[in-house]
């Protein structure tokens, strides 16, 4: 599983590829990537999250913050859970739509 969290308490958002399935190609890979984001008064995060084969990119608060990861995940990784930890979190809205596939 790869993890996108968001840490108020540190002002951090972050990317956890250390289950990704595929991560014993290279002793670097696993790991947690992780960018500064502060809510500047606001009371939410705008998270924009694209998936694909083998990439994640997150775009939070419009470009506030980016992180962008390579991830090999198994045919079985086909799921999305949204929870929280510690604390007490409302999702506003969610929209899930499929990339287009390429027409090569």
């Amino acid at each position: 599983r790869t993890t996108v969290s968001y840490d108020p308490r540190r002002a951090s958002l972050s990317v956890d590829r250390n289950r990704s399935s595929v991560t014993n190609f290279a002793p670097a890979f696993p790991g947690t990537h992780t960018a500064f984001l502060p809510t500047s008064g606001r009371d939410s995060v705008k998270l924009h999250v694209f998936l694909d084969e083998c990439s994640i990119e997150v775009f939070a608060n419009d470009g506030d913050a980016t992180i962008s990861d390579l991830i090999f995940p198994g045919r079985d990784c086909d799921q999305l859970e949204i929870f929280t930890q510690g604390g007490r979190a409302f999702l506003k809205s969610l929209a899930i739509y499929p990339l287009a596939e390429s027409r090569d």
